[in-house]
């Protein structure tokens, strides 16, 4: 350790002082409403003249609502109606605060303090008085003195009147509503698949080169889900061909929840691995949290111990100054949602504590202040920003996590299947929140060449932008792994980092909005200095150039300028310059064509220099590139292309016949193949992605012939507004539509699923049904990692005919009673003649009727009475919606329709001239 520090600190020794004083002077200045001591206020309040000592009442109105009596201790000169000075008349207290909509909570000092939607003061004792019949009482004059309200003596109409008048703001504060709890509680449930293959891909890849072996390679990947926990297997193939030397790589099984962590198999240890260990590592490590919950990950892929070792909220203090009597408000963001209000007491001091910051994408970690002077709500306020920044690893206060782990290194020898298991090594470490700003871990760790401790700290200083962790490793030399990061402000930033190879530091500071400086160091490659300039040369153009120059004497340097569609990019270090010139050729919406010219020229060793044409094509499902190049070695040309055949087959090839350091061509042909068992969509990361998260699949589609399945030809349905997820609408950043279903990307766990039946399709009913055929439109869905749980909710016509029943004349007759009586079924059989399946309606003032709901079958509609009545039938493949307008030739009598048939096949026809 001693070594370490003694080599560390001639390097950090400066910067870190610039650090802690910059930390405290940024402290210092971030406040920039300093405590104004109070003014001296008078113990007593002025002495009632006895002339006006007299009990009255006059009208008095708020807002210019109706007026209404109150009661006043004051003088009136009754002779020429004017008051005597009414500003020292008094007014009941608690009755002008109800006017006022003013509310009142005593104070343990012996201040009242006022509330309303236009202020938030404090009152002193000697404010108010005491009176024998009314009680307390207030003068004019000191509710003159609240912020925002306004007392004009009125004399209008020759009666004496008060007016009060005040506004309101113009934002009213929300306040945050607090989540109602998920209810699960007796809701159907939908289960993921207990064993499963969710997905399979094979990479296939050929290589080779003039005078070479053609070389085949591939890699063949699986995932799915086993028991509520995710599989993924990944095998590495060497030569295709060869059988024997294929052999298994990973292979893991993996189970997260918010509290604990299983993982067994191919993974990454929680500590460094001291020495050169070969091989990977193989065990199994658990993870137990205390009071928090780890971030939620839904992009998948690998598990990453550390990550699970963090908190997705943390509770901070925001502390800050301000003039006494000022109203402090903190928000989230730019919103009006209201997480703390309050009134700055004498001391200048404002605080509000467990603020708490989002590391999972709830609502981030930006808050304002905002600040309003003498407690006047209705004026424009003064604006602070707060944004936290927290170290990774940071627990809050009181939580605790401890990981343990246990397993072996896993060597695969040439010809080998399955590896050899040796080395057995493992560790276990405890993590604890202490403070707000301080958590600290250790653990003892053994491997096979000792035992080892180990140490971490992660400390977030309150009111100084500095966030700081580091860990450490024994050993013969201690392996200390640290990194500092200050920003006192949005300008200004320096960071320091080292572990056991090297130290850095840099500085980035904002002179100006187009420039940036910056300086680097590098125990290693020493000081750089250098910055970053943005500008714009003409409409529609940008431009950038920025360089270091460090103690080696070595430039480095980028410009770059986009202006329409020309791109001109450069870039020069000590070894090599790179230059290119792109257009983009105007084309339809959903395609790119690029012509490309670049030069480049190495100076390592020999100089070369390759000069190229470059012809880019981009769609959605083909991209391509053709050049010509020229280099010291000749010429020729290069080509790539990458195409997607079908969902889940990509086919990627390269060919080179130039390059900058040789002629010889070379070129590959890669074939992806993805295979989704789930019906959902196919894509190149699908088993990356589901190692570590799951989701839900929502099949919605019109079953028109009931029986449960989306048959081919049975169309699918989505809106959007269609289901909620735990009572929220859900996030279209997690969502993905498909051809045949929704799918929602979740971290496993139980989640309440509500159908909103408003927004199924007209003369559509959900027919998902529980085990006792009762509709369902909530459900309880699990999910497990590895795989989607599907909900499938079949829609059902709901079969409806309507018509409008009018005269010989056109015009419609309202409280005509229309009947439909069923004739058979769609299998041919007539209903007992004694009970036949009759319907029956009367016309709305407009002449319509409807007959909704009908199950499949042959119905005539008539009017009360007819004898030639329309017909109708309804079958899968009707439409839902039939229309069979009746006209009345005379009174009494309607136009028929020819009559119905039903062939042998139990098909139903009919040719009725006001059917669609």
């Amino acid at each position: 350790m001693g070594f370490y520090w003694k080599n560390l600190g001639k390097n950090t020794e400066l910067l870190a002082q610039a650090v802690f004083w910059c930390g405290l002077s940024g402290q210092m200045l971030s406040l920039d409403v300093q405590a104004i001591p109070p003014p001296v206020a008078k113990d007593l309040a002025p002495e009632i003249d006895r002339q006006i000592l007299k009990i009255d009442r006059i009208k008095a109105s708020v807002n210019n609502l109706p007026s209404q009596q109150i009661e006043i201790i004051g003088s009136i000169d009754s002779a020429r109606k004017q008051p005597i000075d009414y500003s020292r008349w008094l007014l009941p207290f608690d009755d002008m605060l109800k006017r006022l909509e003013i509310q009142q909570k005593q104070l343990p000092t012996g201040e009242i303090e006022l509330t309303s939607p236009y202020l938030q003061v404090r009152l002193k004792p000697h404010q108010w008085q005491s009176h024998p019949q009314l009680g307390k009482v207030i003068s004019i004059g000191e509710l003159q003195k609240l912020p925002g309200l306004k007392i004009e003596f009125d004399k209008a109409a020759g009666e004496i009147a008060l007016k009060f008048s005040y506004t309101l703001p113009k934002d009213r504060p929300q306040p945050v509503v607090k989540e109602a709890p998920v209810s699960l509680t007796g809701l159907v449930a939908i289960d993921p698949p207990t064993a499963s293959i969710s997905a399979v891909q094979e990479r296939i890849n050929l290589s080779g080169s003039t005078n070479n072996q053609l070389n085949t390679q591939g890699e063949f990947k699986a995932v799915g889900t086993v028991l509520g926990s995710s599989w993924y297997l990944r095998v590495d193939q060497p030569k295709l061909a060869n059988l024997l030397t294929w052999g298994l790589s990973d292979a893991v099984v993996i189970n997260q929840s918010n509290t604990s962590d299983w993982i067994a198999g191919s993974q990454s240890p929680f500590w460094r691995r001291q020495g050169n260990p070969t091989g990977a590592y193989w065990g199994i490590t658990t993870i137990q949290r205390q009071d928090f919950t780890p971030p939620t990950s839904l992009a998948g892929g690998d598990f990453l111990p550390n990550d699970r070792l963090q908190s997705s909220r943390l509770g901070r203090t925001v502390i800050g100054q301000a003039q006494p009597g000022t109203v402090v408000r903190l928000v989230r963001g730019f919103t009006t949602n209201v997480v703390g209000q309050l009134l700055v007491d004498s001391s200048g001091v404002f605080r509000f504590e467990n603020v708490i910051v989002s590391n999972d994408g709830e609502f981030g970690s930006n808050y304002r202040l905002l600040l309003y002077p003498n407690g006047q709500l209705t004026a424009d306020p003064q604006v602070r920003d707060v944004t936290f920044t927290t170290v990774p690893g940071q627990l809050p206060v009181g939580a605790g996590a401890l990981i343990a782990s246990a397993g072996v290194n896993y060597n695969r020898g040439t010809n080998e299947f399955v590896g050899q298991f040796d080395g057995l090594q493992g560790g276990v470490a405890y993590r604890r929140g202490i403070s707000e700003s301080l958590t600290v871990g250790g653990g003892v760790i053994a491997d096979p060449l000792a035992v080892r401790g180990s140490s971490e700290v992660f400390w977030q200083p309150t009111g100084i932008p500095l966030q700081a962790s580091v860990s450490a490793v024994t050993g013969d030399r201690w392996d200390i792994v640290s990194n500092l990061n200050y920003q006192p402000t949005g300008n200004f930033n320096a960071n320091f980092s080292s572990d056991k190879f090297s130290s850095r530091a840099a500085l980035n500071w904002l002179l100006t909005p187009q420039f940036t400086a910056t300086s680097k160091y590098d125990s290693l490659s020493g000081v750089a200095i250098g910055g970053s300039y943005n500008f714009s040369v003409a409409p529609n153009s940008s431009s950038n150039i920025q360089g270091t120059f460090d103690s080696k004497s070595f430039l480095r340097w980028s410009a770059n300028h986009n202006q329409n569609n020309w791109q001109i990019g450069l870039q020069g270090n000590e070894i090599s310059l790179n230059s290119e010139v792109s257009y983009r050729i105007p084309v339809a919406t959903g395609t790119a064509h690029n012509l490309v010219v670049n030069y480049q020229s190495t100076y390592a060793g020999a100089p070369t220099t390759l000069s190229q044409l470059i012809w880019r094509y981009q769609s959605t499902l083909f991209q391509s590139e053709l050049g010509y190049g020229w280099s010291g070695f000749g010429r020729g040309a290069n080509a790539g292309i990458g195409v997607t055949l079908a969902p889940g087959l990509q086919l990627m090839g390269r060919y080179q016949g130039i390059s900058a350091f040789t002629n010889r061509e070379n070129f590959s042909l890669e074939i992806q193949s993805t295979l989704d068992f789930q019906g959902g969509s196919v894509t190149n990361t699908r088993v990356e992605e589901l190692r570590t998260r799951g989701g839900i699949a929502i099949q919605l589609f019109f079953d028109r012939n009931g029986n449960g399945k989306q048959d081919p030809g049975e169309e699918s349905y989505w809106n959007s507004e269609l289901v909620t997820l735990d009572n929220k609408a859900l996030n279209p950043s997690q969502t993905t539509q498909l051809a045949n279903r929704v799918e929602i990307r979740s971290p496993p766990g139980s989640y309440r699923l509500d159908l909103n039946s408003a927004r199924l399709p007209p003369h559509w009913r959900n027919a998902m049904t529980d085990a006792t055929g009762k509709p369902v439109t909530a459900m309880r869905v699990n999910v497990a990692l590895g795989s989607y749980t599907t909900v499938s909710i079949p829609l059902m016509p709901i079969y409806t005919v309507t018509g409008i029943v009018s005269d010989s004349m056109g015009k419609p007759r309202a409280n005509v009673e229309v009947i439909a009586i069923q004739l058979s079924t769609i299998t041919g059989d007539r209903p007992p003649p004694t009970i036949p399946n009759r319907r029956s309606t009367i016309t709305k003032p407009d002449g319509s009727y409807e007959f909704a709901d009908l199950p499949f079958g042959a119905y005539q509609i008539s009017t009360s009475g007819q004898l030639q009545p329309a017909t109708v039938a309804i079958v899968s493949s009707s439409p839902v919606l039939q229309r069979i307008d009746l006209r009345q030739t005379s009174i009494g009598y309607l136009t028929p329709c020819p009559q119905l048939t039903i062939d042998s096949n139990s098909q139903v026809f009919v040719n009725c001239w006001q059917g669609f």
